[in-house]
């Protein structure tokens, strides 16, 4: 992979730098979020009635070969909405066609309803992601990219084009569908537990059918090496909003999106923002709600998040003045010590196993991108694994 970093250079730094990079994430995060407005929109049939600018709407009509849709909003910040190549023929299904309909839009108001929690609105109200079709989470997402640097980083990571492989093997490339951003983490040799944009967040309003309010959560994310840019997951049609990362409201944010089901990967993302900002004051539903996302979110955030949440737990049962609660929370322990014991190496071996099924195939890529981010971050294991099938992951090497 052009522009990727050696092993050794990867392996000689990772350490030191994990530590010092976490202090200065913490430092730059500030403790307030000022001019926080609850919206007036209502919920009708799961839909928001949120109107949007006509004249900045874009729409195209994305193949099985990808594509990008871009629009720049009334703040001059420049969207982009990119499906890589191979993504919607993952997601066909008997009810979804191997192309879709897809919309970007910006909203005129904050697309949220007057209980829901206030958010900020000076980087705009946020916008409307429309996939046609799309009744269910696609099994592989596309990206919703936010360019705070006005255009310099994508200038930056253009200049990997040039190599002899051509645009198709640059997957930070964000005016592009080879874009790909946990390839792009690896290319960049991105250290396995650097996994925010700290300055950044999308917020995620949920509109149910019945529901006379919508809840908000922090959108998943993906980090890229430059916090001027914002890399948001999108698995379907959806509303998403941008932030200033500032430690009150990601702390509302986060307690909120625990003991709400069905919403596993935006418990990881708060568990992610948890542990940044090294949260310690969390209700017996904060532990409950995050322990599918602990357990079971197979992802360098898992990875991350793991022991800062076992630490919790043992200070929640040291302080704790119930026996029943303790007992709950020694039981929940347990499960996350048992299952997770080995999940460096659970997690290593299933990448292995994906990416050597079919080099062709887009998932098999990505996990062998994030094999090979495993051995440039020195996780032990990684590197056996990766010299056993090094034939295979020619997009890596």
């Amino acid at each position: 992979m052009s522009g990727c970093k050696s092993g050794s250079q990867a392996q000689n730094s990772a350490t030191s730098q994990q530590q010092d990079q976490q202090v200065q994430q913490q430092a730059q995060v500030p403790a307030q979020t000022s001019n926080r407005q609850h919206g007036s929109s209502q919920v009708k049939n799961g839909v928001i009635d949120t109107p949007t600018f006509d004249d900045t709407k874009v729409e195209g009509v994305i193949g099985i070969d990808g594509g990008v849709l871009t629009t720049t909003l009334k703040n001059g910040v420049k969207v982009y909405l990119i499906a890589p190549p191979g993504v919607l023929s993952v997601a066909n299904t008997a009810n979804i066609d191997q192309s879709q309909n897809m919309s970007l839009a910006e909203y005129k108001a904050l697309p949220t309803t007057a209980d829901a929690l206030p958010l900020a609105t000076d980087l705009g109200n946020g916008v409307e992601v429309g996939l046609s079709a799309q009744k269910w989470d696609m099994t592989n997402p596309i990206f919703l990219v936010w360019d705070f640097s006005g255009g310099k980083k994508l200038q930056e990571f253009q200049k990997f084009n040039t190599n002899k492989k051509g645009d198709q093997s640059n997957h930070c490339d964000y005016s592009k569908a080879s874009f790909q951003p946990e390839l792009c983490a690896a290319q960049l040799g991105i250290p396995a537990n650097k996994t925010l944009n700290t300055k950044y967040f999308a917020a995620d309003p949920r509109f149910g059918e019945e529901a006379h309010h919508a809840p908000v959560f922090i959108d998943y994310s993906y980090y890229i090496g430059t916090d001027d840019v914002l890399v948001s997951r999108v698995a379907n049609s959806v509303s998403l909003i941008p932030q200033h990362a500032a430690k009150d409201e990601l702390t509302e944010l986060i307690k909120g999106s625990f003991g709400f089901g069905g919403v596993s990967t935006q418990q990881a993302e708060a568990l992610d923002w948890a542990r940044s900002l090294q949260l310690t004051d969390f209700s017996m539903d904060f532990f409950n709600g995050s322990l599918d996302t602990a357990l079971y979110y197979e992802n360098f955030k898992a990875l991350a998040e793991r022991n800062y949440f076992v630490d919790l737990l043992n200070t929640k049962i040291k302080n704790s003045t119930s026996d029943d609660e303790k007992q709950s929370l020694q039981n929940i322990l347990n499960g996350v010590v048992n299952f997770s014991k080995d999940q460096p190496g659970k997690l290593l071996t299933e990448w292995s196993k994906g990416a050597s099924a079919d080099p062709s195939d887009y998932q098999s890529v990505v996990e062998a991108g994030n094999l090979r981010r495993a051995y440039d971050s020195n996780l032990p294991g990684a590197k056996d694994l990766l010299l056993e099938a090094m034939n295979t992951f020619h997009v890596i090497t």
